[in-house]
């Protein structure tokens, strides 16, 4: 019988080892990026440099798995945050924000691909603030309605100068609600901010308003004169705080305010109210005269303080007011009412009668300091006088030094332009005050105005 030989070579077992793409997978290199939601992301070694980012379905990853420890080994550029799946509020809950190395964003290419209202700003880490591209976040799509949210977000720490305020247009800068803005936080960012585009409607008014939390020395208000002209008119000039703005020097913002553009009607009036708090010596009157004829209606005369107002020297106060504008009915009178403040001999008379009748018939002509005037020269105030528009009946009339009779100059008076050949008119001079012998020549002239009415100097002194 044969002897049968037993085989006793080995069989060459060939062992391969699976890619583990679940609990406990290998090491990175070796992950299976087909089902991303079935991935450990807690075993994942980020640091070793192989994480193919491309494969990666990011809507898939579970967040609530990750290992945020090791975020600072995740390349943030890489991550295509367009695959997020930003709809899945609980999912979304989950990402930890202030983990995300900003600086590391392709802010050109990702920014428009993070739902910014998603962000949980309460988990953001503002010391990194400055690696953020301010420019390119899309504010429309923040939960501004989220009160608690919005109060998470550091306005402060955004880098104003980082947005293209010239070329974005009006439209983009409408996706910002304003008036969500903690304005009290901004610090240095005022000089970023260009107001031209702040809507200004957005605004809560009131103590502890929008407007009450602004530095209104600190904004730039040469931007004011750019703004559209819906962003103007939703600005409250009377919840600007004019105490805070810089009256004084070269660059001051008195300078730099366009006047013209200014509603006056919102402005509040009395001891602290808003005029009270302007410094009318510093303004641009020139400005000022120029302003919509319905923002000028409504500027209370007797609200300016007119002691402040500079009556001397070349290119004063008083050359650049058109006293054409001015309602002389809403001045107050008496020795420290407004009249008493302005000085007489310095106004453009030939100006005044550029008024409206209706203003000219308001002026109280026992009002004016008659001393004030300058009564001789060439373009004296005398000879600018419209006299017939005088109403002689409102001076104080007597012999006494202090009435206005005796500070008037009669020989300098136009009595062609009085109107002497109207008896009501004659009858409201008191000829009997004129404490001063008249020239022969002026005796000569009031003659030949009395004539028609059959009457001589002699028969009313």
């Amino acid at each position: 019988m044969e002897d049968i030989e037993e085989d006793t070579s080995e069989e060459e077992v060939v062992t391969t080892e699976e890619n583990d793409h679940t609990e406990g997978g290998s090491d990175s290199g070796e992950i299976d990026y087909s089902d991303s939601g079935e991935i450990d992301w807690s075993a994942v070694d980020f640091a070793g440099g192989d994480i193919n980012y491309e494969s990666v379905d990011w809507g898939e990853v579970s967040w609530e798995d990750f290992d945020w420890t090791a975020a600072d080994e995740i390349d943030w550029g890489e991550i295509d945050f367009a695959e997020f799946d930003w709809s899945d509020s609980a999912a979304m809950a989950d990402f930890d924000w202030g983990a995300v190395d900003w600086g590391e964003i392709d802010w050109a290419a990702d920014a428009s691909s993070i739902d910014w209202g998603v962000v949980d700003w309460g988990e953001f880490d503002w010391t990194a603030s400055d690696e953020i591209d301010w420019g390119e976040i899309d504010f429309a799509e923040f939960d501004w309605g989220d009160s608690a949210a919005m109060g998470d977000f550091d306005w402060g720490a955004v880098d104003f100068a980082t947005f293209d305020w010239d070329t974005e247009g009006s439209e983009y800068f409408t996706t910002i609600d304003w008036g969500e803005v903690s304005w009290s936080d901004m610090g240095e960012s005022y000089a970023d901010i260009n107001w031209a585009y702040i809507d200004f409607s957005d605004f809560d008014i009131g103590k502890k308003g929008d407007y009450a939390q602004i530095d209104w020395g600190e904004i730039d208000w040469a931007d004011f004169s750019n703004a559209d002209s819906d962003n103007l008119a939703g600005l409250d000039w009377g919840e600007v705080d004019w105490s805070k703005i810089d009256y004084t020097g070269e660059g001051s913002d008195v300078a730099a305010i366009d006047w013209a553009l200014i509603d006056w009607s919102e402005l509040d009036i009395g001891k602290k109210g808003d005029y009270a708090r302007i410094d009318w010596g510093e303004i641009d009157w020139a400005e000022l005269s120029n302003a919509d004829s319905d923002n000028l209606a409504g500027l209370d005369w007797g609200e300016v303080d007119w002691s402040k107002i500079d009556y001397t020297g070349e290119g004063s106060d008083v050359d650049a007011i058109d006293w054409a504008l001015i309602d002389w009915s809403e001045l107050d009178i008496g020795k420290k009412g407004d009249y008493a403040r302005i000085d007489w001999g310095e106004i453009d008379w030939g100006e005044l009668y550029g008024a409206s009748e209706s203003s000219l018939a308001a002026i109280d002509w026992g009002e004016i300091d008659w001393s004030d005037i300058d009564w001789s020269g060439a373009g004296a105030d005398a000879e600018l006088i419209d006299w017939e528009s005088v109403q002689w009946s409102e001076l104080d009339w007597g012999t006494s030094a202090k009435s206005d009779a005796s500070k008037i100059d009669w020989d300098a008076v136009g009595w062609e332009e009085v109107g002497l050949d109207d008896l009501a008119t004659v009858n409201t001079i008191r000829w009997e005050d004129f404490d001063q012998t008249l020239d022969a020549a002026t005796i000569e002239l009031i003659n030949a105005q009395l004539t028609g009415l059959g009457l001589t100097l002699n028969d009313l002194v």
